[in-house]
């Protein structure tokens, strides 16, 4: 997909059609793996934005922006960047972009222990925008953070609240790369919570997925988590096999 948005970056700009090279940007910068990569695309796209007087095209830049700095653990950056998307969303009159930013402001507060309530709510709020739009895949990312929100709290019951409405989601949608991360989550959650045979069978499950959609570093993790579960309940032939498993597709 990076490959494809790069080449297509490269005809909008040899076309001199900024608007789409803007556009075409904005994917290179969601998907680049660095997020100094990330935010070089995200500067570049602000500038054509605001050559071309494109408030929603300046409000995406400066949310890839802003993702960039929270991978870098840069969170006041962050925040400053967000607080500059919102107002800008908001004149674009985008309620779909608008709750994004919302919910991505969220995830700053809901680090502190003071801010956290509010935290949770501007990603409640994200989620209902989501539904309400029927947006699918930002309902998803939504209920992933707000699960991991839960678990920051050290509140498992909400977590697995929000991790089974992911796989209902997942399930009614008929997505199986979706499906396949919450089962894996869910596994991951009764892991913490010291319920091996559970686990197992989620991660299980998970494996199974991300095989048949042919995604083998997925499946490896997987097949790793259940080596992990078996070392801790000291079933230490069993642990090999997943773990040998693992490495062979790795």
């Amino acid at each position: 997909a990076y490959e494809a948005y790069n080449t297509a970056v490269n005809i909008a700009h040899e076309a001199g059609d900024m608007q789409r090279y803007g556009q075409t940007l904005i994917g290179m910068g969601e998907l680049a793996t660095n997020p100094s990569d990330s935010e070089k695309h995200a500067w570049k796209i602000v500038d054509i934005a605001r050559d071309l007087n494109d408030q929603h095209l300046e409000a995406r830049g400066v949310l890839i922006l802003s993702n960039a700095f929270i991978r870098k653990n840069d969170y006041d950056k962050a925040n400053d960047a967000l607080s500059i998307a919102l107002d800008l969303a908001k004149v674009s009159g985008d309620r779909l972009l608008e709750s994004i930013v919302l919910g991505q402001q969220g995830l700053i507060l809901v680090r502190n222990e003071r801010t956290f309530q509010q935290g949770l709510e501007q990603q409640l709020t994200a989620l209902n925008v989501a539904r309400g739009m029927e947006a699918i895949f930002h309902e998803f990312m939504r209920l992933h953070t707000i699960a991991m929100s839960a678990l920051s709290a050290q509140d498992p019951a909400e977590a697995r609240n929000y991790f089974d409405q992911m796989l209902a989601l997942s399930q009614d949608v008929a997505h199986k790369p979706y499906e396949m991360y919450a089962l894996g989550m869910l596994g991951h959650l009764h892991e913490a919570n010291n319920k091996p045979d559970i686990a197992i069978s989620y991660y299980g499950q998970a494996a199974d997925l991300a095989r048949a959609v042919m995604n083998p570093q997925y499946e490896a993790r997987y097949l790793y988590a259940i080596g992990t579960v078996y070392l801790s309940t000291q079933d230490f032939d069993l642990g090999r096999d997943y773990y040998n498993q693992a490495k062979d597709i790795y």
